[in-house]
Order: structure tokens, then sequence, then C-alpha cells
């Protein structure tokens, strides 16, 4: 069966789209019996490639792409494209040495050429479900059972779920339904849906902020103002090696936030002053709002 397949067979023209810095990590796959990744979607084959893959980590290194047929060493990858002469299977295969680090992919995705049930628009699960990797839902999820998981989670659709749910990975993406039972969550839930006196939460991330030559930003919110009733600002250095509350009272001045009708506007204080808050190209930290209907 054909799944988002962006090939015309009737101009024989392929529709890709880009698709940007996919996240994947490196690991081994017991059934191809090699070290890589599975690619979300096939990607297209051009010259030069259009596959481009980055460590993710500060200043991470940028892998080499090597032909099909060369084995790659530290440090490189090779590709089955969806094209004439390959599989197409969207596996991208590295050097044993890379296993466990996180990567970046940007490609131009051509869909995919075989329906999987992992990528129905809507699964239902009668019982219980255990995560053990990252999951991705396109479409609604229906779980009458409970939920838990070691791995990410992240649902497009609505998300009904009649037991508890627990994903020590935490949860991506917006649940556009309301969430029953208890929700246990290690990352971030983004939940709109409605109920009268239900708070939801909110997290936006910052983006790039010099901290030490830019003393303030502005962030949209997205939201009503007077519904709005906290905020929590969370600002990471340039290592990523520790968090600190913006308002966090120390003794160097900290700083504030001012809640806008569309803006957050995030001004700095002296304890962010310093060369450990310079970098740019880099996500700042997030903004957690709680919100209600």
């Amino acid at each position: 069966m054909f799944e988002s397949w962006r090939f015309n067979p009737f101009s024989e023209v392929m529709n890709s789209v880009l698709v940007e810095e996919e996240e994947h990590t490196i690991e081994y796959h017991a059934d191809w019996n090699g070290y890589g990744i599975q690619l979300n979607e096939g990607p297209q084959l051009d010259n030069p490639s259009t596959v481009v893959i980055v460590e993710d980590v500060t200043g991470g290194a940028t892998f080499t792409e090597v032909p099909r047929t060369q084995a790659p060493a530290a440090g490189q990858y090779r590709v089955d494209y969806a094209a004439a002469t390959y599989y197409g299977t969207g596996r991208i295969q590295f050097n044993a040495a890379d296993v466990g680090k996180k990567i970046r992919v940007t490609y131009y995705g051509t869909g995919w050429t075989v329906k999987s049930n992992y990528r129905q628009s809507q699964l239902t699960v009668p019982t219980n479900m255990e995560v053990e990797e990252d999951a991705t839902i396109h479409g609604d999820l229906t779980l009458d059972g409970e939920n838990t998981g070691k791995g990410n989670l992240s649902v497009a659709g609505d998300a009904a779920i009649g037991g508890a749910l627990a994903a020590t990975g935490g949860i991506t993406g917006d649940v556009t339904g309301d969430v029953t039972g208890n929700a246990d969550t290690a990352d971030g839930l983004n939940e709109t849906g409605s109920g009268a006196g239900v708070v939801h939460k909110k997290i936006i991330a910052i983006g790039d902020w010099n901290m030490s030559t830019t003393a303030s930003v502005n962030i949209a919110h997205g939201l009503t103002r007077s519904k709005i009733r906290d905020v929590v600002v969370e600002i990471r250095n340039d290592a990523d090696t520790e968090t600190r509350d913006l308002t966090t009272h120390e003794a160097s001045t900290p700083g504030y936030y001012v809640i806008g009708e569309t803006n957050i506007v995030l001004t700095r204080g002296n304890l962010f002053t310093n060369s450990f808050y310079e970098s740019t190209s880099y996500n700042r930290g997030w903004i957690i709002i709680e919100y209600i209907d």
C-alpha cells in the first residue's frame, strides 16, 4: 500500500519536501544487523547529497557521506536512498564507533511506499501499551489501558487514555483532546483540551539570546493574557551543563519577565551578563506557562 508517497506517476515528478533536523540516536539494529538509524521517510537522491547529518551537541561535528558501496569509518555514513538501484529503505549506516551519538538529520523526504502499522492515521490499543524507544503517531491515539514507556511519545492528533499515562522520556507535541487519568511525565506536556478549572501547560523555546550583549527579548506566548496563571523561565548556559530560573534570587541579580497581551518580555540580570550565556544558534531555554480556558 502507498502512504504519503510524493511521486506523481503521470508526470514522473517527485514532489519531495524538506525535512529539517530530524532527531535520531545511532544504535545497533538487530533486524538488519547494522549500526545506524531509520529515517522517518525515504530520502531523495541528489548530487550533491541532500542528506546533512550533524551531531546534536554544542559545536557538534558534521558527518561525511560515503558511497553506498563503501563501509563508513568513524564520522562517516552511507544512505539507502529512495532511488533506482537502491532499496529505498531510508536506512543510514554508521560506524560502530559512533553508536550512542544523538544526531539531527536534514534531507528531502519522499514519503513511504509501504504503509506501516505504526504510521496509521489512527491507532487503537485495547489493552496496555509499552513504548521502549521513541514512538511517533501522526494521527489520533486511543488507549483503553495504561501506557508506560522508556522512550518519547509524540502524538499529533487527539490522545484518549483510559488509564494512567507515564512516560519516562517525556511527551512532545500538542495533545488536542482532554487528558484523562494521571499524567506523570519527566518532560513537558502541552495539553489544550477544555474543561472549567482545568490548568494547562505550554512550553515555548526561547531560541537565540546572547544575554551578555542583549538585555531583553520578546517571545510571543500565543495565549490570552488574562488566562495565564503562572510562568517559569528556565535559562541554560552555553555548555548546557546547568539550568537556572531567570527570577531566582541569588547573590547576583537574576532577572525578570513581563507578560503582555501578545508577548512575554524577558530581561536578564547581572547573573547572566557573562561569557557563559553568549552563544547564538542555540536555544537559550524554555518558558513554561500554566493557563486556564
